[in-house]
């Protein structure tokens, strides 16, 4: 389910947000794991492969695991619930998924 107000602009805005309110109590606490900015700089800097150090990096800021670097080509599951689930039913192309995301959120896409 995607609460209200819960948008890109919530996103972008938390990384500075002190305070408390009721989506980050009941919807998100524990599921986002913040570093310093100093921290990140230094790890990339130290990188000798840049693209797959800022993937770690991401990936660990949204609790997401790989296996492997590479495709499998495997179908996966995806669930929802809530508001416009219905959406997410049935075979979808994984280029699919974060246009539907954003269409749901309300936000526009850089192509």
């Amino acid at each position: 389910m995607i609460p209200d107000g819960f948008n890109a602009d919530y996103a972008t805005n938390y990384r500075w947000y002190k305070g408390e309110d009721a989506v980050w109590d009941k919807h998100l606490k524990g599921m986002y794991k913040t570093f310093s900015a100093d921290e990140e700089d230094q790890e990339i800097k130290n990188s000798r492969n840049l693209a797959n150090e800022i993937n770690d990096i991401l990936s660990d800021k949204v609790l997401i695991g790989w296996t492997s670097g590479a495709h499998t080509g495997v179908d996966i599951p995806v669930y929802a619930y809530g508001p416009q689930s219905e959406r997410f039913v049935g075979l979808l192309e994984n280029t699919d998924l974060p246009i539907i995301m954003a269409e749901v959120m309300k936000i526009e896409l850089n192509n």
